[in-house]
C-alpha cells in the first residue's frame, strides 16, 4: 500500500478535516468507555504542535436523522479533557456562517462537527453534501481504521475531493501491524474467531488458511460448523444457509493441512438467562439445550493449542457473552493469549466483546497489539479492498 502518512506532509498553517471513529458507549451524557478516543490523541497531538487547525469528523451509533442520543457533544466533552484544550462544537456544519467562523479562530485550534449520520449526505455521498465538507479543509486525514471498510461520503467521497490526503498515525500503525499477519507471520499462527455469525467470519476464515496453522472455532458460529458435520446441536445458534460454506472450509483446511478446533463441550442452558445451566459434551446435546459457552475440556483443548505459538490472532468471544454466567470461556481464552505474549509470540486482538473481555481482564498491555477495528480489521485479514484506505493510495 502506497500512501503518505500525517508525518510526510506540511500541516502548518492548514485546515486539517480529520476522519475518527469516535463510536463510542455513552450513558447519561457521560462517555462510558474511551480507548478509541485515546486511540485518536497521538495524531491530534501532532496536529497541534505543529500549528494546525483541525476539523473532527465522527459519527456516533446508527441515526435516522437528527436525535440528541446520538449527539457526539459528551465526545466534546471527554476529548477536551484528555487534551486540556477548549474545543468549539458545531451542529450543523451545513449552515451558512461556519466556514467563516472557521476562518477566524487562531492557529493551532479545535474544531469538532456534530455527527456526520445526522445528515443524508453522509451515507448517499451527496455532491453538495461532500462539497461542503471539502471547502472547510486543505488537507484530509483518515485516522479511523474501524470505519475504513465503509463507503460513506467522509470516509470515501471526501478524500476523493481534497488535493492532499494522508493516514494518520493510528491508521498507519493499524495497517503495519495487520499487514504482518498477511504477509509473512512467524509460525505457528494460530486463529482463535469466536461470535455468533458464520457469515461475518467466512471471508477471514477463508483467506486465513493461507497463512495459519490452526484455527480454533468457539462462540455461536461453531454449531453452525458442528451441524454442517452432522452433530446435533439442540436449540443453539445455527445458520443453515451456511452449512454447505462450512464444509468447503473443512475440505480446504484438509487440503492446506490447517488444523481445524471446534469445541467438545459446552455450557448449555435452557434459556439465554442461564436456566438449567449446565456442561455437556458436544455429543450429548439435547434438542431444548442452548449452548452458550465453551466448556472446560474445550478450554483445556484450546489453550494446548494456544502453547508455544508465535503468532495468535484473536477475533470473537467463545460464548454469550451478554451474559456474566457464560463469560468464562471468553476470560480464559484471553488470559491464555497473554500468556504467550510474555513468550514472544506476536498476539493482535480486534472486536467489540474481545476488547472488552481484555479491557474486564485489564489486559491492554499484555497483547501485542490491539486493533480499533472489529468489522474492518476481519476485512483487511481477510484480503478485501477498504475504501477508506484505497482512496489515500496514490504514488509517492
Amino acid at each position: 500500500m502506497r500512501f503518505k502518512r500525517i508525518d510526510q506532509i506540511d500541516v502548518k498553517g492548514k485546515n486539517v478535516l480529520i476522519r475518527v471513529d469516535y463510536n463510542v458507549p455513552i450513558e447519561n451524557g457521560k462517555v462510558l468507555e474511551n480507548k478509541r478516543i485515546v486511540e485518536s490523541l497521538p495524531t491530534l497531538k501532532y496536529l497541534i504542535e505543529n500549528g494546525s487547525k483541525i476539523i473532527i469528523l465522527s459519527h456516533l451509533g446508527r441515526p435516522k436523522g437528527f436525535d440528541k442520543k446520538f449527539s457526539l457533544f459528551p465526545v466534546k466533552e471527554e476529548l477536551e479533557k484528555l487534551l486540556n484544550i477548549e474545543i468549539l462544537f458545531i451542529e450543523d456544519f451545513l449552515k451558512d456562517g461556519v466556514k467563516e467562523k472557521i476562518d477566524s479562530l487562531p492557529f493551532p485550534s479545535l474544531v469538532m462537527f456534530e455527527n456526520v449520520r445526522f445528515f443524508k449526505g453522509e451515507k448517499e455521498g451527496e455532491e453538495q453534501y461532500v462539497n461542503k465538507l471539502s471547502s472547510f479543509g486543505d488537507i484530509y486525514v483518515n485516522d479511523g481504521f474501524a470505519v475504513s471498510h465503509r463507503k460513506e461520503a467522509s470516509i470515501y467521497n471526501l478524500p476523493l475531493k481534497m488535493k492532499e490526503k494522508c493516514a494518520g498515525l493510528l491508521l498507519s500503525k493499524e495497517i503495519e501491524n495487520l499487514s504482518k499477519l498477511n504477509e509473512n507471520p512467524s509460525k505457528p499462527y494460530v486463529f482463535v474467531v469466536g461470535g455468533s455469525k458464520v457469515s461475518t467470519k467466512l471471508t477471514i476464515i477463508d483467506n486465513i488458511m493461507n497463512n495459519a496453522s490452526t484455527v480454533i472455532i468457539g462462540g455461536a458460529l461453531s454449531f453452525t460448523f458442528l451441524k454442517s458435520q452432522g452433530f446435533s446441536v439442540g436449540k443453539s445458534l445455527v445458520e443453515d444457509d451456511m452449512l454447505d460454506e462450512c464444509k468447503k472450509i473443512f475440505k480446504m483446511a484438509n487440503e492446506k493441512m490447517v488444523n481445524v478446533l471446534l469445541p467438545l463441550d459446552f455450557v448449555v442452558a435452557k434459556n439465554l438467562e442461564g436456566g438449567g445451566k449446565r456442561i455437556e459434551k458436544r455429543e450429548s446435546l439435547k434438542e431444548d439445550d442452548l449452548g452458550l459457552d465453551i466448556g472446560p475440556l474445550s478450554i483445556e483443548i484450546f489453550k494446548a493449542s494456544l502453547k508455544d505459538s508465535k503468532t495468535i490472532v484473536w477475533n470473537g468471544p467463545m460464548g454469550y457473552f451478554e451474559n456474566p454466567l457464560f463469560v468464562n470461556g471468553t476470560f480464559e481464552i484471553g488470559k491464555a493469549i497473554a500468556e504467550e505474549t510474555k513468550k514472544g509470540a506476536f498476539t493482535v486482538a480486534g472486536g467489540g466483546d474481545s476488547l472488552l473481555a481484555i479491557d474486564k481482564l485489564n489486559l491492554f498491555s499484555s497483547f501485542s497489539f490491539i486493533s480499533t477495528g472489529g468489522g474492518a480489521m476481519l476485512e483487511f485479514l481477510g484480503g478485501v479492498e477498504m475504501p477508506g484506505i484505497k482512496v489515500l493510495e496514490e504514488v509517492l
